[in-house]
């Protein structure tokens, strides 16, 4: 069962990790904070140097009403731990994606109302679930991902989208790149070749910009490499971002995606990555239980495989031993990515297809 978490008890508990991480950690070197804060639009003097290799440019997650008295207490929280303090919310209207009630996310600039996400509520489909969508605006505010992290670990949040970006600022690995890499066969994660689509200015160049896809939305990962500086109104810039947008269709999406976006970004396609070295796919919930599965079965083999083999030997059938050592629940490590399946769903042994 869900422990209701209030907000004193959250301010408390993400304090408490905070502090245990600034006892642990090193100190940063000087500008480093400045530099995960970078704006996502090129300013004077900016390098590929000095900005970060990924980002989180738009998260959307869902989330229990029992945390909070009211599911507009989510604006204040959100203020608090992405450190937005002028984060507000407009007054409540009819809802969306079939909640019955929703509120616009708000900061202002130069007097003005800027719309930078959505919280919905409400519903008796919904199930007392709260909804959060953040847009790439706010996120690019947000200097430290870890508190909210935490927050939704807590909360037993579900990421329902994540987009996942990075800027080549000299268009080093441009859109005709990336169309070339595919053409290359270097999409390919193992499965069948993932669909590929174009659109902008191909044929007859504009300067508005191109977009070479691939992937699909409906599938749960969706590339986008486009030419971002033209998009901006610069028919010049050589500005081109490659950014991953994943959706929890037959996924569980972790929230580490929230703090290490460089690895899970570079996990998403093979061709990525010259984002990170380490890579770090988000793989579908069938491929993520079989493979955890077959590796269970395998340190159970190596572990008491022999002790099972006993058993047997002592006459015992295979029900007689189950019902020896058989116990409920799951693993820790299932118990996420079971959690998003639809029941009665066979996981195991269909380890095959796109990641």
């Amino acid at each position: 069962m869900s422990q209701r978490v209030g907000r004193n008890d959250f301010d408390s508990r993400v304090e408490c990790v905070d502090n245990a991480q600034d006892a642990r950690a090193a100190p940063a070197p000087e500008g480093a904070a400045a530099h995960a804060a970078s704006p996502r639009l090129v300013t004077r003097g900016e390098s590929e140097e000095t900005r970060p290799n990924a980002f989180v440019d738009w998260l959307s997650f869902t989330v229990s009403e029992e945390h909070f008295p009211r599911a507009l207490d989510w604006v204040e929280a959100l203020a608090n731990y992405l450190q937005v303090p002028e984060l507000l919310h407009a007054d409540p209207e009819r809802g969306v994606a079939g909640f019955k009630h929703s509120a616009t996310l708000l900061v202002f600039r130069e007097g003005e109302a800027v719309t930078v996400g959505k919280v919905a509520w409400g519903g008796d489909s919904q199930r007392g679930r709260v909804y959060l969508s953040l847009s790439g605006s706010l996120c690019a505010r947000v200097e430290d991902w870890e508190p909210l992290a935490i927050v939704l670990s807590l909360c037993s949040a579900r990421i329902t989208r994540v987009d996942l970006a990075h800027d080549d600022l000299a268009g080093v690995r441009s859109v005709d790149q990336a169309a070339r890499w595919y053409d290359e066969g270097r999409f390919n994660a193992g499965g069948r070749s993932p669909t590929c689509s174009f659109q902008g200015d191909w044929k007859q160049v504009s300067g508005s910009g191109r977009t070479f896809y691939v992937g699909r939305k409906a599938h749960g990962k969706l590339l986008r490499v486009y030419e971002k500086g033209k998009q901006l109104g610069d028919p010049t810039s050589p500005w081109v971002r490659w950014e991953v947008e994943f959706h929890n269709r037959d996924r569980w999406i972790p929230y580490e995606v929230l703090t290490q976006p460089g690895p899970f970004l570079a996990g998403a396609f093979p061709v990525l990555s010259f984002v990170s070295e380490v890579q770090l796919p988000i793989r579908t919930v069938r491929k993520a239980v079989s493979a955890s599965l077959e590796h269970l079965v395998r340190y159970l083999s190596q572990s008491y495989g022999k002790t099972i083999n006993a058993l047997r030997l002592q006459g015992l059938d295979a029900e007689d031993i189950l019902a020896q050592v058989i116990r409920p629940g799951l693993p820790s490590r299932l118990k996420h990515v079971v959690a998003a399946c639809e029941p009665g769903a066979k996981l195991y042994g269909d380890n095959h297809g796109e990641s």
